[in-house]
């Protein structure tokens, strides 16, 4: 069986986005966010309860310390998506961006020091701002300039409620 033309996703960007287009966007983004903010919750007690060599600092600065690393890592990491994303594909790029924000979690998983999370924040910092911006960089390339706003509003939707999810 062969499938109609229309219902075939296509490698690169469709020529022209319609909203439907969008849900090839919102899910992985969802997911992704989701993922990347459900061991949050709790994160500051696990923080708080691993193993530490920096006992000169205070615990409430060792505490922050994975989380301002994580944001850092997106901060650094997200000058270079674009050009990533042009050079890779939109699609490409969040795929190889879904593996460290995967693995930094398993790694959350295995980790038993505070040196050992933040690695793997950073590690997660940069897959997350890689998929991310990876999303909204095909949104922008791919909705018509007259939708772009409400395209980006529902890329943000997804983003945020991936973000409350998880």
């Amino acid at each position: 069986a062969q499938l109609a033309p229309d219902l075939i996703i296509p490698a690169s960007r469709p020529l022209i986005m319609r909203f439907c287009s969008l849900s090839d966007v919102r899910l992985p983004l969802f997911l992704i966010a989701a993922a990347d903010s459900f061991p949050l919750s709790f994160f500051s007690l696990y923080v708080r309860d691993a193993d530490t060599p920096l006992t000169w600092l205070n615990p409430g600065i060792v505490i922050s310390l994975p989380l301002a690393a994580y944001l850092i890592a997106i901060v650094v990491g997200s000058p270079y998506a674009r050009p990533l994303s042009k050079r890779f594909g939109h699609r490409n790029l969040f795929l190889f961006a879904s593996i460290p924000a995967a693995l930094s979690n398993f790694g959350f998983f295995i980790s038993t020091s505070v040196l050992e999370i933040i690695f793997f924040c950073v590690f997660s910092g940069i897959g997350y701002a890689f998929a991310s911006l990876s999303c909204q960089d095909y949104v922008i390339d791919a909705a018509p300039k007259e939708q772009r706003a409400q395209a980006l509003g529902l890329f943000h939707v997804a983003m945020f409620g991936g973000f409350y999810a998880g």
